[in-house]
């Protein structure tokens, strides 16, 4: 590519074709007639060009520019000459040899920046307007201005504020878009006219070739056009004016006319109802409004009265959004006006306020009391315990020290810290106190300094062991600068062995885990403990985290003897001019107890079942994927409404399908429940989930708007009311990240768009209520079933019995190519989430082991592979049951378990990970030569204990390409394994159900043989 560099410097008072400049007008670009641009701006004007720009002659003699090439262009300095928050683009263009067959249209305008390009598009079909966002960069097309005969100039003007967009052709408004958010978070430096190409070195950055729509050439030949889908267009007259245009002063300039003295402001109004927060999200837009002027905005009932009033200040990109608040009113018409100040000019809109559902505010679930299987919440001034733990307080707000199953997990108390002029302090409390305590929950406050930052606080304790916690951090009146701001959770080694996060992540310290943990955004759930504890840190928010995305905020380190989890709010120098409060959450797990029998729950109830004791988990499918909330379809009940179909079953619901009705719909607005079309727009999660199947329904729900909670909350009340259902099961369950205004999500960051929050608190306070009902419906046999979809959140998983997965297991029927089965599927998965240790909760499995590709002779091998690999992870994790989509064959091949009677209450159970494991292995070599080190293959050994007998699960991971048979060598510990120190013992195969011997056993040595990528059950006795 051609380039060369040119520095033009233009007089101030240079006229343009119309004579004097208007004051709004900022940067011009045009032809001279003597064959130079022609510059003026009020700012920078140096000017670059690269590629053959031409300037060619019509023939009245008119000069123009003509870019012929990708690559031709001119880049000029942005600021001064363009205002980001508004303003106008505005030129002519014409196709100089491209025919009307060709469809193209428009050429590029761009400015850019790392994030951010902006451009008017050439394209070979009209296309329609849209505003949003994609891969986080501000994208937005508007309407098509026709295709253009070849050599006919059309005049185009683009006019934008932070909420409106609007494109003018050949003087004519041709659409508007309001409201729309439209800003620009990263401009650049330079803007360019022209043709800019792919960048080609890092000195090209400014022409990054990251177009909204990219010219194909690989489509050239397809469309008949030859190698360049375009061939060149020409610009004259090319301006940019800081404002937006009227659609006066845009007809002036596209008929070439004077522009006018005076012109009419625009204003419009809209407005969208939040019926959850009694309000209305107001935009105002006026096309003239300046810095600093205001407007009175009111809601008037129909005899006039004022209902309620707020104003609207005008920034640099017209007027932000407001919210007015309008309380409880009665249904009817109302009327909303906003007046400007400065010229008393008005504009209204009519609201209509619709009757509210007969569900809107109740209270269902919601009675402030321990539920079922809960204990009270006892604390101290400086202490909280409820059910297997302790939050230590002493002086401070931060846990001192986390007692968890009689373990102290904390190594150091939890501290806070900045570093500010070469200097590191940490935050000290001097007043702390309980100012409540109640069964269900008690709450503290305190303040304290760190550093120049004086700090108060709250933490709220639940007899869940859920920690709600608040720090607001207010700054000197000079303002506070700081280069780190840090809190700190330091764990003692053995407690921090395991980390998950809810990218479906996990590690052992020892083995994979790295720094940072992972990007904060909304990924803000990070669990670690060990297989019997852990601690979960939880957020809703990233907000004034600094930097925006910082990829170091979560830091795992190891120090003098500590595992420490390190969130680095401000990883980089700032000045804090204003209070920030930041919010978060703990709680450490087990939640409760286990469940009475908890080792015998299947699908169909305990191995050994006791109608007395137990009733089987029958569920039914018929609404797989209703409408979120609406639990109860309108138009009534299957199987010509018969409610019996339902009686004692657990109905699957979602807690964030779209609204419609049925599985496998359309997505037709008119099968869409009522609610659901009323109250749409704050509750749909924004941006919305794309799929591919419009029957599967995953839109997705923001639960933080909580009218759809208290829908919700009420058609399950009324689901048990009618029918005597005896729980529920909970699809597509973890909490999304929105950014949905009226449902409260969301927040702007410093970078000026709209960022992402997700809903913890509230879907919490859902599940809860929902967990009342059910107990008080099903006192004795009440199930709540959930699937966490990868991420347990104890917070919610709290208020459950079941806690249901598959997809962790990363669908055990695809093989690993590189072997190592089961180091590829991530044991510490289910050390860390499936041993049912962290919740309290029972465990659900899909067996995916069922779908094969071959249904020949090699896919039935392939499914008994399947299954023995499923099962092996399962058993190595006292896993010894599936709940859901499970076969009868399944269960008659796993008879020799409950021979075994690993479902008995008295079992003991020791993980391969477990030091009381009475059970080493020692090796595991490839037969014939088990000792050649350099053909080994990796094992696995989990021990479940009965008094006088032992089961051993030995499974053997394989490296690719291994067959066969391989020997494992296993110590023995007698006295672990409850056997006396002489007697002679006897290994025998249980899935046999133990009437052969196998291996060989030789003092405290046992061998025995295991194949490839599967495992074998021993049963340990002593010989009689």
């Amino acid at each position: 590519m051609k380039r060369f560099f040119i520095m033009i410097f233009c007089c101030a008072g240079l006229l343009n074709l119309h004579g004097a400049r208007v004051p709004y007008q900022t940067f011009e670009l045009n032809a001279g007639k003597d064959g130079k641009p022609q510059i003026w701006g009020r700012g920078n004007t140096a000017c670059h060009v690269s590629g053959n720009v031409k300037i060619v002659r019509e023939k009245d003699g008119t000069p123009y520019f003509q870019f012929s090439k990708k690559g031709d262009f001119f880049r000029f300095p942005a600021k001064g000459n363009i205002r980001t928050e508004q303003g106008t683009v505005a030129f002519f263009v014409k196709e100089c040899d491209t025919g009307r067959e060709q469809r193209v249209w428009n050429p590029y305008f761009q400015w850019t920046g790392k994030d951010e390009v902006f451009a008017v598009l050439r394209l070979w079909q009209p296309f329609e307007v849209g505003g949003g966002l994609w891969n986080k960069r501000s994208r937005l097309v508007w309407c098509s201005a026709g295709t253009p005969e070849k050599g006919i100039w059309r005049h185009i003007a683009f006019s934008w504020q932070k909420q409106m967009v609007r494109l003018y052709v050949d003087g004519r408004e041709q659409q508007t878009l309001l409201p729309v958010n439209f800003i620009f978070r990263n401009p650049g430096e330079f803007f360019t006219v022209g043709r800019p190409s792919e960048a080609h070195s890092a000195e090209d950055d400014f022409h990054t070739g990251r177009h909204i729509i990219y010219d194909a050439p690989q489509q050239a030949e397809k469309m008949k056009i030859g190698k360049e889908p375009y061939g060149a267009f020409g610009i004259r007259d090319f301006r940019i004016f800081n404002r937006a245009l009227t659609p006066s002063e845009a007809a002036a300039l596209a008929q070439e006319r004077k522009m006018p003295p005076k012109t009419e402001d625009q204003l419009a109004l809209t407005f969208e109802e939040s019926v959850s927060t009694q309000s209305l999200r107001i935009v105002l837009s006026s096309l003239l409004a300046e810095p600093g002027d205001k407007a009175e905005v009111r809601l008037h009932d129909s005899a006039g009265k004022v209902i309620a009033q707020t104003a609207a200040v005008a920034g640099k990109g017209g007027f932000e959004p407001l919210t007015l608040k309008y309380g409880a009113i009665p249904a009817g018409d109302y009327q909303l006006e906003a007046t400007l100040a400065k010229t008393g000019r008005k504009v209204s809109a009519v609201y209509k306020k619709l009757p509210d559902f007969p569900w809107v505010g109740n209270t269902l679930g919601s009675a402030d009391v321990v539920l079922p299987g809960f204990e009270p919440l006892n604390t101290g001034s400086n202490y909280a315990s409820m059910w297997g733990r302790t939050y230590r307080f002493g002086s401070s707000l931060m846990p001192q020290q986390i007692v968890n199953q009689g373990r102290e997990i904390l190594a150091e108390p939890v501290r806070w810290r900045v570093y500010a002029g070469g200097k590191e302090q940490t935050l000290a409390f001097h007043s702390t106190r309980r100012v409540s305590a109640t069964p269900t929950r008690a709450v503290w406050q305190g303040e304290g300094r760190l550093g120049t930052l004086k700090v108060t606080g709250k933490v709220t304790v639940e007899y869940d062991g859920f920690m709600d916690c608040s720090l607001t951090f207010i700054p000197p009146s000079q303002g506070a600068e700081v280069e780190s701001l840090a809190m700190e959770i330091p764990f003692r080694p053995e407690e921090a062995s395991l980390l998950f996060h809810e990218a479906r992540r996990s590690a052992t310290w020892e083995n994979g885990w790295r720094s940072p943990v992972t990007p904060l955004g909304s990924k803000g759930v990070i669990t670690i403990g060990s297989p019997d504890r852990c601690l979960q840190w939880m957020i809703e928010s990233d907000q004034f985290y600094y930097p925006e995305d910082n990829p170091g905020a979560l830091q795992c380190s190891e120090k003098d003897g500590k595992r420490i989890f390190t969130i680095e709010v401000i990883g980089a120098k700032k000045k804090i001019n204003r209070p920030f409060t930041l919010s978060w959450m703990l709680q450490a797990g087990p939640v409760k107890a286990r469940p009475a029998h908890w080792r015998g729950w299947t699908r169909a109830g305990r191995r050994y079942i006791d109608p007395r004791l137990h009733n089987r988990v029958n569920y039914n499918y018929d609404w797989w994927a209703r409408s979120p909330g609406e639990a109860i379809p309108a138009e009534g009940f299957p199987e010509k409404a018969d409610r019996s179909v339902l009686k004692d079953k657990i109905p699957c619901v979602s807690m964030h399908f779209g609204g419609y009705r049925e599985t496998r719909e359309k997505k037709d607005l008119n099968k869409r429940t009522p609610e659901w079309r009323r109250y749409e727009k704050e509750w749909q999660r924004l941006p919305q989930r794309l799929v591919t199947d419009p029957g599967w329904n995953e839109q997705t729900i923001d639960t933080k708007a909580f009218s759809w909670g208290e829908w919700h909350v009420w058609t399950v009340d009324r689901l048990f009311r009618t029918t005597g259902v005896r729980g529920l099961y909970y699809d597509d369950w973890l909490p999304g990240a929105s950014s949905n205004e009226l449902a409260g999500s969301g927040y702007i960051g410093e970078g000026g768009v709209r960022r992402a929050t997700r809903d913890i608190r509230n879907q919490r306070e859902i599940h809860r209520r929902v967990y009342a009902l059910v107990k008080r419906y099903r006192p004795k046999d009440g199930v709540i079933y959930i699937h966490v979809s990868g991420c347990p959140i104890l917070p919610i998983l709290s208020f459950s019995d079941i806690t249901y997965d598959g997809e962790v297991m990363v669908w055990s029927d695809r093989i690993p190519p590189e072997g190592r089965y089961f180091d590829t599927y991530r044991m510490d998965i289910f050390r860390m989430l499936f041993s049912c240790r962290q919740f309290g909760t029972v465990p659900g499995f899909h067996d995916v082991t069922t779908k094969t590709l071959d249904h020949g002779g090699s896919g039935k091998i392939l499914l008994a592979n399947n299954q023995r690999q499923l099962w092996a992870l399962l058993l190595l994790h006292d896993i010894h049951l599936q709940s859901a989509f499970t076969s009868g064959l399944e269960e008659l091949r796993m008879m020799w378990l409950d021979k075994f009677g690993i479902a008995e209450d008295d079992v003991r159970f020791h993980g391969y990970w477990d030091p009381d494991n009475g059970a080493k292995l020692l090796q595991f070599g490839f037969m014939p030569d088990p000792t050649d080190i350099d053909r080994a293959s990796k094992g696995y050994l989990a021990s479940y204990l009965r008094p006088g007998k032992a089961l051993l699960i030995v499974v053997r991971d394989a490296p690719n390409n291994y067959a066969g048979e391989a020997q494992a060598t296993i110590q023995l510990d007698r006295k672990k394994l409850g056997f006396s120190p002489t007697a002679k013992l006897a290994a025998y195969d249980m899935e046999s159900m133990a009437r052969n011997r196998i291996g060989q056993i030789d003092g405290d040595i046992l061998k025995v043989n295991v194949d490839c990528d599967n495992f074998t059950a021993v049963l340990i006795q002593e010989e009689k």
